[in-house]
């Protein structure tokens, strides 16, 4: 099972930034951090973003540009759990 970085909820599926390992649960969520990591990163050549983009635009934009993605996450029963 994995927790979100924001809401500290658990999770089995959403969206993952691979670079640094952050979960994000809710779209909304993801859609502002990587609104913000395009603010920030000049050198990825998204810095001059259109503000009228949707939110699966964005998610497209941090697919193709800061690895991050939605995914499904199954925990194996078969591993043990450590406490």
């Amino acid at each position: 099972m994995r927790e979100c970085s924001i809401t500290k909820e658990n999770m089995t599926e959403g969206w993952i930034d691979e670079d640094v390992y952050k979960y994000f649960k809710y779209q909304k969520d993801v859609v502002a951090y990587i609104k913000k990591l395009m603010t920030d990163d000049n050198a990825m050549g998204v810095a001059d973003w259109n503000t009228n983009q949707s939110d699966d635009d964005i998610c497209d934009i941090g697919y193709n540009h800061f690895n991050i993605y939605w995914t499904e996450w199954v925990d194996d029963p078969l591993v043990e759990k450590e406490d």
